[in-house]
């Protein structure tokens, strides 16, 4: 190689196997071969030269026609009008979304609907074009394959950058998945889908979420939950048989609230008697069994303790009773359906020892929605916690 070139007859072939021919030496049909030379060059880049812009006077631009890619439909684009840029300003030019060509100043900005840029015209104060910058790479070109020689802990690979001048909440950026179906058809089998779900400065926040194909159909599967990020489960159902809740520490399991929340239990921090129930969606005794809750209630020299108070959120069974004294004053406590007993007069065992119900009457033990619970102590002496396990029922 002489000055970084191949070999004279090298270079021959080399343009000779992609369709170019040289001038003949000599020839008196230099005009044509010279056409066909450059007709020849062109012809190999034409793909490149679609939507190109180029002054066919000093004073106009114009776009060169030829198909391009608008997202994921082939368009063809064919030459028209030349464009007069305003004088003494910048003018932005852009590809629409119905394969027309639009402009306006810099001072007016790009267009907030879907666009291709193409360039920027800078024109002097005569009307003469001074500067032509093309933006097609910014949308056009797309990298078979990207690479970088950066070294450090993280690099940034094939970003995406939606260019939208008024973004919104709940806006959405969408990365679809497609092949082909048994009809030869092009299906969209999948989408990723990132949701701006807050837009103003310093709040920015998202969600990740997917749809697949599903019977036909393309379905929104929900958006990632992280261990991470604080999110809330919303009308979602764990189903127990097929999923383990793991590593669940006491201090985790807080107040919930929506009754779309299948949830087993909350503690009571700070949370009225009235309210324990809130938020539960628990479901039913069923045909062996179910899962229960506690109620608790706090007796201070034997005062009562209104659980509910008409305001039971489902209907449900009292199944035990038990206390823990917190002196050794004794004392008695029942359990009530509003005026009706639930139990016998429970006592309050002096050694500080486990107080157990003696008996439930199962003519009260039911607590109908919006019913009245409450643990009625002896007005003067029992200091106990009351714990009552009830379940749910039809």
């Amino acid at each position: 190689m002489t000055g970084g070139y191949p070999a004279s007859a090298d270079i021959d072939d080399f343009l000779a196997a992609r369709g170019i021919e040289l001038l003949t030496p000599h020839n008196p049909n230099f005009l044509e071969e010279f056409k066909q030379l450059i007709y020849g060059i062109i012809n190999a880049v034409d793909w490149v030269t679609a939507l190109g812009i180029y002054c066919p006077t000093p004073a106009t631009v114009n776009i060169r026609g030829g198909k391009y890619l608008f997202k994921t439909t082939v368009k063809t684009f064919t030459t028209g009008e030349a464009i007069d840029p305003t004088d003494n300003d910048t003018t932005y030019i852009w590809m629409a979304a119905d394969n027309t060509i639009g402009s306006a100043i810099d001072g007016t900005g790009w267009p907030t609907a879907e666009h291709i840029k193409l360039a920027e015209i800078d024109v002097d104060e005569d009307g003469i074009i001074t500067a032509i910058r093309d933006l097609r790479g910014e949308t056009l070109l797309q990298y078979l394959k990207n690479v970088t020689a950066e070294t450090g802990t993280s690099a940034e690979m094939l970003p995406i950058f939606w260019d939208k001048t008024t973004p919104a909440a709940n806006d959405e950026i969408r990365i679809p998945f497609y092949g082909r179906n048994a009809a030869s058809e092009k299906i969209e089998y999948g989408r990723l889908i990132i949701k701006l779900t807050a837009v103003a400065d310093g709040t920015e926040a998202a969600t990740i979420g997917f749809s697949a194909m599903i019977a036909g159909t393309l379905t929104n599967l929900g958006s990632l939950v992280f261990t991470t990020a604080s999110q809330v489960l919303t009308n979602k159902t764990i189903d127990g048989d097929s999923n383990t809740l793991s590593n669940i520490a006491v201090t985790s399991i807080k107040t919930v609230s929506g009754d779309a929340n299948k949830v087993l239990m909350r503690d009571n921090s700070g949370v009225a008697k009235s309210d324990f129930l809130n938020g539960f969606n628990l479901a039913n005794i069923g045909a062996n069994g179910g899962l229960s809750f506690i109620l608790t209630a706090t007796l201070t020299a034997g005062n009562t303790v209104i659980i509910h108070n008409a305001n039971a959120p489902f209907k449900f069974k009292v199944i035990n009773v038990w206390g823990i004294p917190l002196s050794e004053d004794q004392g008695t406590f029942q359990v009530k359906n509003g005026a009706n007993a639930i139990t016998d007069a429970i006592a309050v065992q002096q050694t500080h020892g486990f107080c157990w119900v003696g008996c439930i009457d199962n003519t009260y033990n039911i607590i109908a929605v919006n019913g009245t619970l409450s643990v009625a102590g002896d007005g003067s002496l029992a200091d106990v916690e009351v714990f009552i396990e009830c379940m749910r029922v039809a």
